[in-house]
Order: C-alpha cells, then sequence, then structure tokens
C-alpha cells in the first residue's frame, strides 16, 4: 500500500545573485511546474522565495514515493538546479512519507491555518 509522500527542496542562493536566481527561475516556470503538476501522482505544488534568507522552497505532495522520487529525475528540473548551483547555490533535496508523518502527529498534533487543531 502507498503512501502520501511529501518531497521538499530547499535551495540556498547567493544573496547577491538572488534576483538572477529568480529570474531564471521564472524564465523556466512553465516548464518545470508545468510538468511537475502534469507528473502522475502530483496531488499539490507549492513555492516560495525568500530574499531575506537568499532562499527557494519547492513542496509537493505525491500520492506515493514513487511519484516523490520520479520529480528528482524530471530533466527541466535538473537542467534548472545545475545552472543554479553553476551561480553558487547549493540545493537540498528530502522526501518524507505520510505515514511518517501520522505517527508524529500523535506526539504533536497538527494545525490547520488560523489555529484550528485537527
Amino acid at each position: 500500500m502507498s503512501s502520501p509522500t511529501v518531497r521538499i527542496s530547499v535551495i540556498q542562493i547567493e544573496p547577491s545573485k538572488f534576483a538572477l536566481s529568480t529570474q531564471m527561475i521564472t524564465a523556466s516556470e512553465e516548464a518545470v511546474i508545468g510538468g511537475i503538476e502534469g507528473m502522475t501522482g502530483c496531488l499539490q505544488y507549492f513555492a516560495g522565495a525568500d530574499e531575506e534568507t537568499a532562499s527557494i522552497t519547492l513542496i509537493t505532495l505525491w500520492d506515493s514515493l514513487g511519484g516523490a522520487r520520479e520529480m528528482g529525475q524530471f530533466r527541466p528540473l535538473l537542467e534548472l538546479e545545475k545552472r543554479l548551483t553553476e551561480l553558487g547555490a547549493r540545493v537540498e533535496h528530502s522526501i518524507i512519507i505520510g505515514a511518517k508523518l501520522r505517527r508524529l502527529e500523535t506526539v504533536l498534533p497538527s494545525r490547520r491555518c488560523g489555529g484550528a487543531a485537527r
């Protein structure tokens, strides 16, 4: 049985190259984001850029571990990451399997936006 899976990618960018990096990401947005959202098993995609920490965070929710792993092989994303690392960025990936999140919920109750407990 497959578990819902969260994939988190954090890109740490040289602060002096943050604007250039975000321009590169915006220019590749259609191919990268459109491709990811069209992948089998992708349930949701979130992305955010924080100039203060010079970082970009990508979060995707998948219906299984296989989909999350497939994203790691997606050529447009790999090419973008290569260009960013050539500018000095550091890319980190984490895959969190949903079953582990459910077990953690018993220790740390999850919260919905607005503070309403689940």
